[in-house]
C-alpha cells in the first residue's frame, strides 16, 4: 500500500478517494467519525476507550510582538510603496517608472491599517509623528478625509508632503456620484489650504480642472513648494497664482514657450525646475523666443525637454548654484550654449544627462565634458536617439561615448534609476 495512504487511513480518512498512483485529481473524502467504533464495543471496554486525534501543530510564536517599539516604528514606516508618479524631478519619456501598471499600497492608509493589529501598535503607530508626515492618496474618497485629518493630529507639527494621484477613469460616471466625487475633493482642498502652513510638498497627478480648484484655494496662502504635473495655464493665470515662495515647480505646456520666463520670473526662490513643451509643427521649434538676462541664485537642478535648441533660454540665464542639467535632442550649437552658461555662472556640474543624442555630435560631447564647468562633473547620462530601429541606434552608442571618457567621471549609464540613485548619493556626502 502506499505509504500516503496508509498515513490516510491511520489518520481516519479514506485512503481509496487518494488516487496517488494514477497521478489524478487528488479529492479528500468525509473523515470517518471516530465515534462509529464505540457501538461495537462491549461496556468494560468502553470505558478504557479513548479517541485518537491527529496532532494539531502549534503556530510558531510571534516574535514582532516583543520588538522594542524604536524598532517596530521603523518597521512601520516601511510599510507602503513610493509611487513612480511622484519621483521627482520626473519626466514622462526620459524618466520612465517601472512599476506602472499594478496597485499601489498607500503609505498613510497603511499607518491606519497598522493602528487597528493590536492596542500595542495602535499606541506605537500614533506615538510616531514621521510614520503620519506622507499623505499620499488615490482620487479621494470620504475614508480618505479621515487619513487627511489623522495625518495632520498625529505628525506633530512636523512639515507633510501631500501626493494626490488621481489616473483617468476610462469608465462613464453617473452624475450624482460626480457629484458626489467633486464634494469630497472640495473639502479635501479647503482642508489642504486652512492648513497651508503645514505642506512642505504637494504633488499632484489628476486633471486640470481638479489642480485649478486647489490653486484658487491657495492663492493666499504662505505654501512654500507646489510641484505641477499639469498645464495650469489654462484654467489659472500665471501671474495670479502664489509662484513667489515656490521652490520645485514641473510644468507641461502646448507650444507656449513665452510661459517659461514668466515662470522663472515670478518664482525667485525656484531650486528645480523641469519642463516639457509639446511642439506639434517644425516651425515652433525654430522660432525666436528672446529675452532680457535672467538671474536665478538658487537654481540646482534643470530638466528640460521639446525643443531641438534651448540656446534661447541658456543664452539669457545665471545660474551659479546649478549642478545637474538633464535635456533631450541637443545638438553641436546646443553644446556650447551649455558650456558658455555654465562659464558665466561659475557652475560646476555633478549630473549631466544627454537624452536622445543625434549622430555626428560625439567631438563636440566630449569636448564639453572635458572643458572647465565639468571638472567636477561625477554622472553622465547618455541615451543615442534610437529612430526608427529600436536594435540600432542612429545616434553613437554608450560604448563609443565611454572610450572618451574623462577619470573624473564615476558613474556612465543609460538608465534613470542608476543615475538618480548616484546623484542623491553625491547629495548625501556633499549636505550630510
Amino acid at each position: 500500500m502506499n505509504i500516503h495512504r496508509r498515513w490516510l487511513e491511520k489518520q481516519g480518512f479514506n485512503g481509496a478517494a487518494f488516487d496517488f498512483d494514477a497521478g489524478g485529481a487528488i479529492l479528500p473524502s468525509r473523515p470517518r467519525n471516530p465515534f462509529e467504533k464505540v457501538h461495537d464495543l462491549r461496556f468494560p471496554e468502553l470505558k478504557s476507550f479513548t479517541v485518537s486525534r491527529p496532532d494539531t501543530p502549534i503556530p510558531p510564536k510571534c516574535h514582532i510582538h516583543h520588538l522594542p517599539p524604536e524598532i517596530l516604528c521603523c518597521i512601520f514606516r516601511m510599510c507602503g510603496d513610493p509611487n513612480p508618479f511622484f519621483g521627482y524631478p520626473r519626466d514622462e519619456v526620459m524618466h520612465r517608472g517601472d512599476i506602472s501598471g499594478r496597485s499601489i499600497n498607500f503609505y498613510s492608509k497603511a499607518a491606519v491599517m497598522l493602528g487597528r493589529v493590536c492596542l500595542r501598535w495602535l499606541a506605537i503607530s500614533r506615538g510616531d509623528p514621521l510614520l503620519w508626515t506622507l499623505v499620499d492618496l488615490a482620487f479621494p474618497t470620504t475614508s480618505d478625509l479621515v487619513i487627511v485629518d489623522l495625518c495632520l493630529k498625529y505628525s506633530a507639527g512636523l512639515p507633510l508632503t501631500l501626493q494626490l494621484y488621481h489616473p483617468s477613469r476610462g469608465d462613464e460616471r453617473k452624475p450624482d456620484q460626480e457629484d458626489n466625487d467633486n464634494a469630497i475633493l472640495l473639502q479635501l482642498m479647503k482642508t489642504v489650504a486652512r492648513n497651508a502652513y503645514r505642506w512642505e510638498e504637494i504633488s499632484m497627478h489628476m486633471d486640470g480642472s481638479s489642480v485649478a480648484r486647489l490653486l484658487r484655494s491657495l492663492y493666499a496662502s504662505p505654501l512654500r513648494s507646489v510641484n505641477w504635473w499639469a498645464n495650469p495655464y489654462t484654467y489659472v493665470g500665471v501671474d495670479g497664482a502664489p509662484l513667489q515662495h515656490l521652490t520645485h515647480v514641473g510644468v507641461f505646456m502646448s507650444k507656449d514657450g513665452h510661459h517659461i520666463f514668466t515662470l522663472l520670473r515670478n518664482c525667485p526662490q525656484l531650486q528645480a525646475f523641469h519642463v516639457r513643451v509639446n511642439l506639434l509643427f517644425e516651425e515652433d521649434h525654430v522660432r525666436a523666443l528672446n529675452h532680457p538676462p535672467l538671474h536665478m541664485p538658487h537654481l540646482r537642478i534643470l530638466v528640460l525637454c521639446g525643443y531641438n535648441s534651448w540656446n534661447w533660454l541658456f543664452d539669457c540665464l545665471t545660474v551659479p548654484r546649478l549642478d545637474r542639467l538633464e535635456i533631450a535632442s541637443t545638438g553641436i550649437q546646443g553644446l556650447k550654449a551649455i558650456e558658455d552658461m555654465l562659464c558665466r555662472s561659475n557652475a560646476h556640474l555633478k549630473m549631466l544627462t544627454l537624452m536622445d543624442q543625434p549622430h555626428g555630435h560625439l567631438v563636440d560631447t566630449v569636448t564639453l565634458l572635458r572643458s572647465r564647468p565639468m571638472e567636477r562633473l561625477g554622472i553622465l547620462r547618455y541615451v543615442p536617439y534610437v529612430g526608427e530601429s529600436w536594435a540600432r541606434p542612429s545616434g553613437e552608442t554608450p560604448e563609443e561615448v565611454a572610450c572618451y571618457l574623462p577619470p573624473h567621471i564615476r558613474v556612465f549609464t543609460t538608465k534613470y534609476h542608476e543615475a538618480e540613485d548616484a546623484y542623491l548619493q553625491l547629495s548625501r556626502e556633499q549636505y550630510p
